[in-house]
């Protein structure tokens, strides 16, 4: 309870003549080993959460007697547990704000509770504001579910978990050996030629998920009475009210109403990922392909991600058993700013206890930054489908997530009287916060590096190839020794070669002693014979250049490298076939990759000082001599190590096999860096980022010059 017994809003309802709605049901649950009692309207589908000692107060309440007066009257028989006055308008505001209340003198009762209609309004409002998710109802299911009664019993059993599960298991089989299939037609998932197929799929699933749902409830004794359509930006698709669920006293009931549609729509993405593998090109394997895709995209991103208001999130709340999880844990940070910045001494926690206040506070940061970022994806795909429609939804989410809290925020200091002895404080405390953020995005320049990946390259190197097949017979040199130009590396064994040199050799005997003859008896004969053996003269000397070439030499100065070199004796090496390679290892260069989008940086703005990180010694610091920027797009990398195909993270070509042709253009930056003083190899090959420094400028700059590029970028503003 409150420390102070009296309050001075006591007058708003001491002389109400009030009691619960006759259609309201208690039921008694358990959350975190406490006891709670849960008020449900059967007409509304509304619940509401109460504390034992408001529970056994309610139970006093009747029209035949005022609040105070039932108040005095209990405070006399019960003083150890009876709610104070402040708790007690809490209580009745926040039930009169969800229409459980029942007033006598209801005239009097709608100016008295005037914060509570304003809420009623807030939720309208709510509503309006969410126009990208609008809920049309349809259908009420009872009755048809009550008749599948044994259909549900059976379908939602414990066979039914071990036919779950093996075709879980089945699936990924049958994904993993069609896995070439899957990723080829998984490229073209969003081909305007599969749209009409992806979204008869996803109206197919969710059909099933909201029975799903609706199964579950009913098995576990619950009822819907709701199921319609969702406009989920501009896009139908079937909904149903749970909200019965909240009625079970198992928690785990609860969990598992809010994962049945979960279930039942990977279940059906089973069986499609069954048609799809034993199906040939067509429709019905195009729409059991995007059946299966949506069903597991779905569920991992979307109704399995508790930061959305959507099956996860119940789950949550029910696991962790906090109520209204979304509300209460913005109300947690509202009641510390209340409490501890603008001083309100009345202000009321959400939280029943501070292991639960912290999770109220984790998921209200969490969910909100992931909101943003879900509401900008949305716009962002919105705008590449109608542009005019995207600019629509930036601006309304503009307004909802930025001009909408400081107008309440600013009318809710200027006129809640929640704050009255506190206004100077709340304002002033308010004026400090929004200077410090304005100062912090608008004048203090952050750092606006120029940071671009990059692979080190020594300054001259040479690939060693092999010039003919050949198995491996002896290796001259070892891993890091130096060479000089004409040092011997390796010698190839090529029986073949020896033996075609031996029957060339032995033809061009046999073509002079024919020539011989000719010229004794057949002079006509000679020229045609002369023709032959000029070919096999030729051949010969081909084969043994090909046999010189069996000795693989250095043809630069430098340090010889080659993984594993000794382990290659007597193995056949093909053709062109990579050997080692040798490097001057005196002067090295970071070649970098800077994107269009920094391109404006690179070319426009002073460039200082530049500093390299290398993967796996990130605790040194690579100093650059000297900086070459390349002022031509390129679209080949210098190495396949920084295409993703690579482990990099720069975008490449469909197709190209090597990992070197990019999806975009970009710029090269070569960076000349000097060898480290006591492991001059510690560099080579290795990928990191080039970090080059250019004039710091504030975040509102930064913020506006990312928004251009990606106008630009994607749109061609």
């Amino acid at each position: 309870m409150s420390e102070n017994v009296f309050s001075e809003s006591w007058h708003v309802v001491s002389e109400l003549r009030v009691s619960l709605l006759s259609s309201i049901e208690i039921q008694k649950q358990y959350y975190r080993g406490k006891t709670w009692y849960v008020l449900h309207d059967k007409f509304s589908s509304k619940f509401f959460k109460i504390t034992p000692e408001a529970y056994r107060f309610l139970s006093k309440l009747t029209v035949k007697k005022k609040v105070e007066q039932i108040w005095l009257e209990y405070l006399e028989a019960n003083p150890e547990i009876t709610p104070t006055q402040d708790e007690i308008v809490n209580l009745l505001s926040q039930l009169h704000g969800n229409n459980l209340l029942y007033f006598k003198n209801r005239a009097d009762s709608e100016n008295m509770f005037k914060r509570s209609t304003e809420q009623k309004h807030k939720e309208i409002k709510g509503k309006l504001a969410s126009f990208l998710f609008i809920r049309i109802p349809l259908w009420n299911p009872r009755e048809w579910l009550e008749n599948q009664t044994k259909f549900i019993e059976l379908f939602l059993s414990k066979k039914f978990a071990f036919i779950w599960i093996a075709l879980f298991i089945y699936s990924l089989v049958l994904i993993a050996q069609n896995f070439e299939s899957f990723s080829a037609q998984g490229q073209g998932i969003l081909a305007p030629s599969n749209i009409v197929f992806l979204y008869i799929g996803l109206v197919i699933l969710k059909i099933f998920h909201e029975f799903g749902h609706a199964m579950m409830v009913r098995k576990f004794g619950g009822n819907v009475t709701t199921m319609g359509i969702m406009l989920i930006v501009l896009t139908p698709l079937p909904y149903m009210d749970a909200s019965n669920s909240w009625s079970f006293q198992n928690k785990y009931q609860r969990a598992l109403v809010g994962a049945a549609g979960m279930i039942v729509e990977l279940f059906v993405a089973f069986i499609c990922v069954i048609i799809w593998a034993n199906t040939g090109e067509g429709v019905i394997n195009s729409i059991a392909f995007n059946i299966m895709i949506i069903g597991s995209v779905s569920s991992l991103f979307f109704n399995g991600n508790p930061l959305l208001k959507f099956d996860s999130y119940y789950i949550l709340s029910d696991l962790l058993e906090i109520p209204n999880l979304y509300q209460r844990s913005r109300e947690q940070w509202f009641f510390w700013i209340k409490k501890y910045l603008f001083g309100v001494k009345q202000a009321f926690s959400p939280s029943d206890s501070n292991v639960e206040s912290f999770w109220l506070a984790a998921y209200a940061f969490t969910s909100t930054i992931y909101k943003f970022i879900v509401a900008l994806l949305i716009a962002v795909f919105v705008a590449d489908q109608w542009f005019l429609l995207g600019v629509v939804v930036v601006i309304i989410s503009l307004f909802m997530w930025v001009l909408k809290p400081i107008y309440s925020a600013i009318k809710y200091l200027l006129k809640e009287n929640e704050i009255q002895t506190v206004r100077t404080r709340a304002i002033g405390v308010s004026s400090f916060f929004a200077l410090v953020i304005i100062v912090l995005f608008g004048f203090i320049p952050f750092d606006d590096s120029i940071k671009a990946s990059g692979i080190v390259q020594s300054k001259s190197s040479f690939n060693l190839y092999s010039p003919n097949e050949g198995y491996v017979d002896e290796i001259y040199v070892q891993e890091l020794q130096r060479v000089h130009k004409g040092t011997k590396i390796v010698a190839l064994e090529n029986k073949e070669i020896f033996f075609e040199i031996e029957q060339i050799e032995a033809m061009i005997l046999e073509t002079k002693a024919m020539r011989l003859k000719a010229s004794e008896d057949n002079i006509a004969n000679i020229k045609p014979i002369e023709k032959r053996l000029e070919l096999l003269q030729e051949k010969l000397r081909f084969l043994e250049e090909k046999a010189q070439d069996l000795v693989v030499v250095s043809e630069a100065d430098g340090l010889f490298i080659a993984e594993d070199i000794n382990k290659r004796k007597g193995r056949l090496i093909k053709r062109r076939e990579l050997l080692g390679k040798v490097i001057d290892d005196s002067s090295y260069e970071f070649v970098a990759i800077v994107p269009q989008e920094k391109a404006s940086q690179l070319f426009n703005e002073n460039l200082f000082e530049s500093e390299i990180k290398l993967y796996g010694i990130a605790s040194k610091t690579v100093k650059v001599e000297s900086l070459n920027i390349i002022p031509h797009e390129q679209h080949q990398l210098p190495s396949a190590a920084l295409g993703m195909l690579g482990g990099g993270d720069i975008a490449i070509l469909e197709g190209d096999k090597n990992g070197l042709k990019t999806k975009e253009s970009f710029f090269k930056v070569i960076a000349s860096i000097s060898p480290d003083a006591n492991n001059p190899l510690l560099y080579e090959d290795r990928t990191g980022i080039l970090k080059i420094t250019t004039t710091p400028k504030p975040l509102s700059l930064q913020i506006v010059r990312f928004v251009r590029q990606l106008l630009q970028k994607r749109y061609q503003l």
